[in-house]
């Protein structure tokens, strides 16, 4: 499934310093990769172009990104 493949692909960038920068912008109501916006959208590019293809959306994805506790994968979902 796609949804852990993306979280491994953000935990292999995790950026500690700049997480925890914006963990302090946002009054530490969410946890972050510290990715900055080129580089998360890089990561799920590929898929996303595969995905539109389809015409289907997949909620299941779209409920579990939504529902984890780091901001990029809210962001991820924001995106599509």
């Amino acid at each position: 499934m796609f949804y852990q493949e993306l979280k491994a692909n953000f935990e292999e960038k995790v950026n500690s310093e700049q997480a925890q920068q914006l963990a302090g912008y946002m009054r530490n109501q969410f946890k972050f990769y510290g990715l900055d916006t080129p580089e998360r959208r890089k990561i799920y590019h590929d898929f996303l172009l595969r995905e539109k293809k389809k015409n289907k959306i997949d909620w299941n994805l779209l409920n579990r990104a939504w529902e984890d506790q780091y901001r990029e994968m809210q962001y991820f979902v924001c995106d599509i």
